[in-house]
Order: structure tokens, then C-alpha cells, then sequence
């Protein structure tokens, strides 16, 4: 339990710097934001990797790391677009850079 609380700390801090960087302002709010999207999509996003790629499927990357990250992406794509209040385009920017940034970090950890 405590490695994923780790993981899930590093990926809200890592997308709230994403999300500064993009912004530029308002740093409460992006942080609580940053905090709100992951609640929302790390765990299920944790959980349905682990049980798709399963004991006998060591490799970190895989078909179900692409399918895993693609429905975050474009769940976080959705969650930006209603919170932020911005237009697709941005979200959609938005959501791959940050979900970039964490999925090339994810390979470290």
C-alpha cells in the first residue's frame, strides 16, 4: 500500500507541475485539480493494469500499459475540459503531457 501511495503522490505532483507550467497561474486550484483527477482515474488506471498484465506478464510495457493509458487519457482529457473550462484542443494537449510526463516517470519507478 505505501509503494502506491507513493506512485500516486509522485504522479499528482509531477501533472500539478504539468499543469503550472501549461498555466501559469492559480496554483491552489491546479494543485487541487491535479489532486481530483487522480483520485479519480490512478486508482482504476492501478488496478486494471495490474489485473490485465497479471503475475505471468513482467514487462513493463505491454498492450494493456497502452490500453490502461489510453482510457486515462482520455478520461483526464473529459476531467480537464469540464475543470479548467478550456476547448478540447488545450485538454487534449493538456491531458497527453501530462500523462506523458507520468507514463515516461512510471518507467523509473
Amino acid at each position: 500500500m505505501s509503494f502506491y501511495l507513493t506512485v500516486l503522490f509522485i504522479t499528482i505532483a509531477v501533472e500539478y507541475v504539468v499543469y503550472v507550467l501549461f498555466f501559469r497561474k492559480d496554483f491552489l486550484s491546479l494543485f487541487f485539480y491535479a489532486i481530483l483527477i487522480n483520485l479519480f482515474t490512478h486508482p482504476l488506471a492501478y488496478y486494471f493494469y495490474n489485473y490485465l498484465s497479471g503475475p505471468l506478464n513482467s514487462s513493463a510495457f505491454n498492450i494493456y500499459f497502452l490500453i490502461v493509458e489510453l482510457v486515462v487519457f482520455l478520461t483526464e482529457t473529459v476531467l480537464i475540459m469540464i475543470l479548467f473550462r478550456i476547448d478540447l484542443k488545450k485538454a487534449v494537449l493538456l491531458s497527453f503531457l501530462s500523462n506523458f510526463a507520468t507514463a515516461l516517470l512510471s518507467f523509473a519507478v
